[in-house]
């Protein structure tokens, strides 16, 4: 369950990555999964472009997400260690463009793997982390995500360290 969990991981991270860059909606300045970004990486990483790929993604995302929700949550771009390391050796096998081949795909997939929500701008608080709910999570944030993107507002879904809180 763990190893399904963190390919879903993976792939809504791509997903969300995608939508968010600059040439989609602008929610960060990057283009790491943009088609031309394969010249500049693979010289330098030609075993790995796909890994390169999804954490440069990763890392322009996480740096917003930390802004406004703070590094004491955790969001989809940060998670515990266990998540972070499971869902990056996954990164490296999925086929990215099949998962982003255009903004429609990015969104449809998203509707798939998320539960409908309401669309809230900013952050957004889900509750407590515990490794046992981050299925629900999961649906949760890529509803959040994909109402978000429909509406055009940015928000950004969290959840509360159980250990900070106490």
């Amino acid at each position: 369950m763990k190893q399904d969990l963190a390919a879903v991981i993976a792939e809504i991270r791509l997903l969300v990555g995608y939508l968010g860059e600059k040439a989609q909606f602008g929610w960060w300045q990057s283009s790491f999964l943009s088609p031309q970004i394969d010249a500049f990486l693979s010289p330098v990483f030609p075993r790995t472009t796909q890994l390169a790929k999804y954490r440069g993604v990763c890392a322009a995302a996480q740096i917003v997400h930390d802004e406004l929700v703070g590094k004491g949550s955790f969001h989809l771009y940060r998670l515990p260690d266990m998540w972070e390391r499971s869902s990056a050796d996954f990164a490296n096998n999925l086929d990215i463009v099949s998962h982003i081949s255009s903004v429609d795909t990015a969104l449809d997939r998203l509707r798939e793997l998320g539960r409908p929500s309401e669309s809230c701008e900013g952050p957004v608080n889900l509750g407590e982390f515990s490794d046992e709910a981050v299925d629900r999570f999961l649906t949760d944030v890529a509803g959040h995500y994909l109402r978000a993107f429909e509406s055009d507002i940015r928000t950004y879904p969290y959840l509360r360290d159980r250990e900070r809180v106490a």
